[in-house]
């Protein structure tokens, strides 16, 4: 049985190209004491049969437990996808892997804990994706950078609330509350998810990111853009280098995915 791949703590990936699409990695610790950070790719098998599957998990720091999390709800998309059969429509596929995701995390016994989770599946030039928490997914085309998911955090309420008047502007904004995440994999009750319904067509120099928080909270959207305009590899490593060279020390653990569709 062909096994996931998989990274954590210490791992740097460069995978080659595979089935037209161009895939680039990096990752690291930040000024955090653990990587609490997991991402992978479905093996070079299922790629060549079934398409591409990119999966980032981010452990939340301030609950416990959240590498363990992570990991096991990576392991557990990727297993899915390398091993069962697809279902009848990628959408499907999606949510069926996004519930293994959500079986592990609460199959580990744990109580405390949480994690993020994005996934994006490519097959025959087009994307889905499922998105819970505060991970991104972003498409770049034509040089610009465009972001798929919705976000689950708490600021978005805030932000409906002033503009039903229950708030003012100012209240909403200066909340420091805004970044709480609401909807994780590990929470006990509902779990909110975001994906989409109708395919999104790819074309050739599109490009696929996915990225934890400690990318887009510490690098302006302009440079993370002019970054990313380079071969998916380098474009990976070169946003990790420019978010470390600010040596900011609060910086959390950071894990990009960038693929290149040819």
């Amino acid at each position: 049985m062909p096994l996931p791949e998989t990274h954590g703590p210490d791992i740097k990936s460069a995978v080659p190209k595979r089935g037209g699409i161009l895939i680039g990695n990096d990752q690291d610790t930040g000024a955090r004491k653990e990587q609490q950070d997991c991402f992978g790719t479905s093996n070079e098998e299922t790629i060549a049969k079934t398409g591409l599957l990119a999966v980032v998990a981010d452990g939340m720091g301030g609950l416990s437990n959240g590498a363990v999390y992570s990991k096991v709800a990576v392991q557990a998309a990727l297993q899915s996808f390398n091993t069962e059969a697809p279902e009848k429509s990628d959408e499907a596929t999606m949510l069926r892997i996004l519930k293994r995701a959500r079986e592990a995390v609460s199959e580990t016994g744990l109580t405390d804990g949480g994690t993020t989770f994005i996934a994006v599946l490519i097959r025959n030039q087009q994307l889905h994706f499922v998105s819970v928490g505060d991970s991104r997914i972003c498409l770049m085309r034509n040089g610009g950078l465009i972001q798929l998911n919705r976000e689950h955090v708490y600021g978005r309420e805030l932000d409906d609330l002033a503009l039903n008047g229950v708030l003012s502007e100012e209240e909403a904004l200066t909340d420091r509350q805004r970044a709480a995440i609401t909807s994780y994999l590990g929470k006990t009750d509902e779990v909110v998810v975001d994906r989409n319904i109708n395919a999104i067509p790819l074309f050739s120099g599109d490009k696929v990111i996915l990225m934890s928080d400690g990318v887009y909270n510490y690098l302006p959207e302009a440079e993370l853009t002019e970054l990313l305009m380079q071969k998916p590899m380098k474009a990976a490593t070169a946003v990790k280098n420019a978010i470390l060279a600010k040596k900011n020390p609060h910086q959390d653990n950071l894990t990009i995915i960038v693929l290149g569709i040819e």
